[in-house]
């Protein structure tokens, strides 16, 4: 009993040092892929301290006594009788009926297996689906910079000076079709909101009255041909004027979407009407706001079920400097190659200007952080999955090849009966499909239902998903097959008579 628990203490300090390895590497990697994505720079300290190799060696110790000490002590009291008769089938304990604790353990291996293949499938699926979503516009013929004139020292007025500059340059820009700016971008790192109200009295978002009757809706500021800069056009009125980008004199305009027309105008045309901000926003802006357009619905969050309401603004309305600048590419140039020019352009017009990143909108999308969270998922379970399905077939290999040094008597009667080596290679094969089919069929169950409680995470995926569902269980049941494959063979070559004086 002690030779078998020191020998299982051993392997299990030997995967706790792998695990630490594998861990710290693991750790570097993510944080090198987060600092693609964070708009700062950060440090991070992956080193393992005492307390890590401590947990480390309490769970290898744990996992000796837990799965090392029954089977030290059932092997520690043999049955004298049963090992003196001429048999050799399956020794091991059963559970209930032909169910042993060797096929229990490789069918909750492979179930487990498969249960994280799915689970990988289903993120990766949505991964792909997530680098090719669009807010509801095409993102392809866009290029993408990030300006903000503060860090540059640049006060209120001359922002304002400095984004008129830098739309009249990127308008003039051969192989530019359109330009324009917004404070925020769908699909990026960075919210605006605000509570929105038919024109009255100014509601508090506590307030009970306000249900109903105040919106929160996503905040874009704007300039003049945003819209037609996306390729889009409004449903009703009209985009921002050259003029309001800079200031505006009386009341202010403002454009809704569809979905905030539908709450807050129901059966009407908006067109015309009085918005105001709610109590929240303080009195700077107390004054009413007239609505001059309706624009389409557009997703700004990856994982929105549906389109947010968006009121917009004219950065002329506002103190706000922080801009996106959008430059729609003419003529079907691409607008990865087209970066490189904004990037010179915008340097031309001020050496001063603080330029944070110039690239297309695709490009942009892919390094987001909420497609960094599902390729992360996506790499996380498949190796996790890999891992596991490694394990599993390793494991059903194991017994195979156990069973059939134990059954070396049995298959030698068999053939020397007339059995030919086919139908023990049937037999063993068939055994193996058993587990293996029980395995798969729980597996494929608990993938599921895991990938149903993930359903919200997992982008645009079912967790029925055909495709995923049939190429996890395929690859599991192929790999399975191909284990079970050699012990059978070797079951197949017996001699009878080298059997049948095997003692």
């Amino acid at each position: 009993m002690r030779q078998l628990l020191i020998q299982g203490l051993l392997l299990s300090i030997a995967g706790g040092v792998t695990g630490l390895i594998a861990a710290a590497w693991a750790a570097q990697a993510l944080f090198a892929t987060m600092s693609t994505v964070l708009p700062f720079a950060i440090s991070f300290d992956v080193s393992t301290d005492y307390r890590v190799v401590l947990a480390t060696f309490a769970f290898c110790s744990l996992a000796t006594i837990g799965f090392g000490l029954w089977p030290a002590l059932r092997l520690s009291r043999p049955d004298l009788l049963s090992s003196l008769k001429d048999q050799a089938g399956e020794v091991s304990g059963r559970i209930a009926g032909r169910i042993t604790v060797r096929g229990a353990m490789v069918t909750a291996q492979l179930a487990l297996s498969l249960a994280l293949l799915v689970l990988s499938g289903l993120f990766v699926r949505g991964a792909a689906a997530g680098v090719s979503a669009e807010p509801g516009f095409r993102i392809d013929p866009l290029v993408l910079a990030e300006i903000d004139p503060r860090l540059g020292g640049f006060d209120g007025l001359q922002s304002r000076d400095l984004r008129h500059r830098v739309m009249e340059r990127m308008r003039g820009t051969a192989g530019i079709e359109a330009a324009a700016a917004s404070s925020v971008i769908p699909f990026g790192d960075y919210t605006m909101t605000a509570n929105v109200q038919r024109e009255g009295p100014r509601l508090r978002n506590d307030d009970p009255e306000a249900r109903g009757t105040l919106v929160r809706a996503l905040e874009y500021i704007v300039t003049s041909d945003y819209f037609r800069t996306l390729g889009l056009t409004l449903l009703r009125g009209r985009e921002f004027t050259a003029a309001e980008d800079v200031g505006v004199g009386g009341t202010s305009p403002v454009v809704i979407d569809a979905a905030l027309a539908d709450r807050l105008f129901p059966n009407e045309d908006p067109v015309g009407q009085l918005l105001q901000l709610g109590a929240d926003a303080g009195p700077a802006d107390a004054k009413p706001m007239l609505i001059v357009g309706v624009a389409p619905t557009l997703k700004h969050e990856l994982f929105a079920g549906e389109p947010e309401p968006h009121i917009y603004r004219p950065f002329g309305a506002t103190g706000n400097t922080r801009m996106y600048v959008y430059a729609r590419t003419a003529g079907g140039r691409d607008a990865t190659t087209m970066a490189a020019t904004v990037r010179e352009e915008l340097r031309s017009i001020d050496a001063a200007l603080p330029v944070m990143r110039v690239a297309s909108f695709r490009a942009q999308h892919e390094r987001s952080a909420q497609v960094w969270i599902l390729r992360s998922a996506a790499q996380l379970f498949l190796t996790l999955g890999l891992a596991a399905a490694f394990v599993a077939v390793v494991g059903l290999y194991g017994v195979r090849s156990y069973l059939v040094s134990r059954r070396t008597r049995e298959f030698g009667v068999r053939m020397a009966v007339g059995a030919a080596p086919a139908d023990v290679m049937r037999l063993v094969l068939k055994e193996a499909a058993t587990t293996t089919s029980a395995g798969l069929a729980i597996g494929l169950a608990l993938g599921i239902l895991l990938g149903w409680g993930l359903s919200a995470v997992i982008y645009q995926v079912s967790p029925f998903d055909p495709l995923t569902l049939g190429a996890a269980t395929a690859v599991l049941a192929a790999a399975s097959l191909v284990a079970a494959v050699v012990p059978a063979r070797r079951a197949a070559h017996v001699m009878p008579m080298a059997a049948l004086r095997n003692d």
